[in-house]
């Protein structure tokens, strides 16, 4: 059986959202959540550890730690479990705050010509776990023509590769992208530095064929009217 992937959250209450995230090979029937003192990586050795096992439906699971106590101090780890075996436990120290606004931008934007014609390739750099900081669920692209002062935007999940695909784009005018992630909640953090690309048409462009066709209608006048001065 696969090993679950999740999130964790922290609110200011202290409650942990254990975030399950979607897999198409865990056939489970319950999700066993754990969590213990975290001592330079593992569990600390006087520490015991805690357990809770929920439906593996329930969406978040929610554990409720002491008041007193720091969420960033703790491992936690999921298990998947079936009426056969476990997953067994991957621990991991990572803790979103829930509920914040997002303060950081994506990083190592690129922008790109595109493999189709029109179309531009904008990549990022996920942004990692930071204490302080909110789970990203989406990733928001703005883009704007300079032309035309347009501005538009296309949303990908932060599950999937960090890159977008931007098409329809009017060809050799300059467009003007920004990157920002976007909590579950739709709090908008701040947007990449502004970078610009410019889309190309990668076929013949119509004034090169209009070009073409007028000299090749050129090319055939003149053949009719030499063959037709040799002839007389």
């Amino acid at each position: 059986m696969s090993q679950p992937a999740f999130y964790v959250e922290a609110d200011i209450m202290n409650k942990l959202y254990f975030n399950l995230k979607p897999s198409e090979t865990t056939k489970a029937s319950s999700a066993l959540v754990a969590w213990c003192h975290n001592h330079n990586g593992d569990c600390q050795s006087d520490s015991e550890v805690q357990w809770k096992t929920f439906s593996w439906d329930t969406e978040p699971v929610i554990v409720q730690l002491e008041l007193n106590e720091n969420p960033q101090d703790f491992l936690y780890g999921v298990s998947a479990v079936s009426e056969e075996r476990s997953s067994g436990l991957e621990w991991q120290e990572c803790v979103y705050s829930k509920h914040k606004e997002p303060s950081r931008e994506p990083g190592n934007v690129v922008i790109a010509n595109g493999p189709m014609d029109n179309s531009l390739l904008v990549s990022w750099d996920k942004l990692n776990c930071k204490p302080g900081e909110p789970y990203i669920a989406i990733y928001n692209v703005l883009y704007m023509n300079l032309e035309d002062g347009l501005q538009k935007s296309q949303n990908t999940t932060a599950l999937g590769e960090a890159r977008l695909l931007l098409e329809d784009l009017v060809e050799d005018q300059t467009y003007v992208v920004q990157v920002r992630g976007v909590t579950k909640d739709g709090r908008y953090g701040p947007g990449s530095q502004p970078l610009s690309g410019i889309p190309l048409h990668y076929g013949f462009r119509s004034g090169t064929i209009i070009g073409l066709s007028l000299g090749i209608f050129a090319a055939v006048v003149t053949m009719v009217v030499a063959c037709y001065c040799i002839i007389w």
